[in-house]
């Protein structure tokens, strides 16, 4: 008589007998020489694929590793042209900003700053009357000496009578009249 076990799978019941059948291979004997031949040459043949795989892969991620290191090169080496570009730059920005600062300091050297001229001098007015100071204090200048190459009044609002008025700034052409001028300018303070 054949012994029943319930086995509880969904209302369904099996004798163990049918279970232990059904789980045996059909064929239950000790495996032979050529099986296991054939089971070596299958494990054989899945570790060559797997390793050439592998292979491949790994080829594939050196390859990639060999690009990536040439453009990492290539990227540094740009880097430190760049940087020596900049410094570069950075000594010819530096040059002339040196070169304009003298060239400014140079324009102005021959300036004049007079101050105290009432804003009630027009700007049309504003070279003669300031030609005729400089002639009071300097008559033996010939006139072709008192070359101005600009006149105009400091930057600013225009004030009233009640504040000081803006400086006028004259430029002479040559440096000798200028200099000439504030000798006088200063003899004529000491007095």
């Amino acid at each position: 008589m054949e012994q029943r076990g319930l086995i509880q799978d969904g209302a369904r019941s099996e004798s163990l007998h049918s279970r232990d059948h059904e789980a045996a291979p059909a064929d239950s004997s000790p495996a032979s020489r050529a099986d296991i031949k054939g089971l070596q040459a299958f494990i054989t043949a899945e570790l060559e694929r797997t390793t050439r795989t592998l292979s491949a892969e790994i080829q594939a991620v050196g390859e990639r590793t060999a690009h990536l290191e040439e453009q990492a090169g290539r990227i540094v080496e740009y880097c430190n042209d760049l940087a020596g570009h900049a410094e570069t730059m950075e000594q010819r920005v530096q040059w002339l900003e040196e070169s304009m600062e003298d060239l400014s300091n140079r324009s102005r050297r021959n300036n004049v700053r007079l101050q105290g001229l009432p804003e009630s001098v027009t700007p049309d007015e504003l070279q003669d009357t300031f030609l005729g100071i400089v002639k009071r204090l300097i008559p033996d200048v010939p006139p072709q000496r008192l070359l101005l190459d600009r006149i105009h009044r400091a930057l600013g609002p225009r004030r009233d009578k009640t504040t000081t008025p803006r400086d006028v700034i004259a430029r002479f052409h040559y440096y000798n009249t200028k200099d000439s001028l504030l000798k006088a300018a200063r003899t004529q303070e000491a007095k």
